[in-house]
């Protein structure tokens, strides 16, 4: 096994995803198990400590008594997204301001 590897074994998922203290992911934990899923957008840490934004979705693993076995979850990146989605609407408010000024220009 590579010694990369190594520092990644017995460790819990969250604390290697999530940043300390997240109050996203201790409410998303919160939700989950008290309902038994969690659907929304959480701020993860990636291993080169980048921050990125995913969509996520969390279902509780039951064992045979009932009692919490294991979290299945799906996430995915949305970071891109979000970041287009951001400047597409900067462009449409100057856009706006543009038009605005125009109209006031003209009368």
């Amino acid at each position: 096994m590579a010694e990369k590897q190594k520092q990644f074994l017995g460790r819990f998922a969250s604390t290697l995803l999530y940043k300390s203290n997240s109050r996203q992911f201790n409410s998303a934990y919160s939700v989950l198990m008290a309902e038994g899923e969690w659907c929304g957008e959480l701020e993860q840490v990636t291993k080169d400590d980048r921050a990125i934004l995913v969509t996520s979705r969390w279902t509780l693993m039951r064992d045979e008594d009932e009692k919490p076995k294991s979290i299945l979850v799906v996430s995915t990146d949305i970071t891109e997204k979000k970041q287009l989605e951001a400047q597409f609407l900067r462009i449409q408010r100057m856009e706006s301001i543009g038009t605005l000024a125009s109209g006031i220009a003209h009368d």
